[in-house]
């Protein structure tokens, strides 16, 4: 089955978090009435005080990895993109 308007809404909102638009920019762009709304549907998407924090590591050379390239967007945050892309994407074929 094919993704359809909605799916692609979806991945929009989830593109903008990932990019890292704050929940107000977010909910103007989907023409929600209110933040709630968007962060009952997207807020698993933005990344947590914990991915903000969380420690460089260290590859095996010794270099340290000290940021991410523009727009990449921190490890849970990807997680939960997954998660939720994928829970959306199974409801469509249902």
């Amino acid at each position: 089955m094919t993704p359809g308007l909605h799916d692609l809404r979806h991945f929009y909102a989830a593109g903008l978090i990932v990019a890292g638009c704050d929940v107000v920019t977010v909910q103007r762009a989907l023409g929600h009435q209110s933040a709630v709304v968007t962060l009952s549907t997207y807020g698993l998407l933005w990344p947590t005080a914990e991915d903000r924090t969380r420690s460089p590591r260290c590859f095996s050379d010794g270099v340290r990895d000290v940021g991410r390239g523009p727009g990449e967007a921190p490890a849970g945050a990807r997680r939960r993109l997954a998660q939720q892309t994928q829970g959306l994407l199974g409801s469509a074929t249902r």
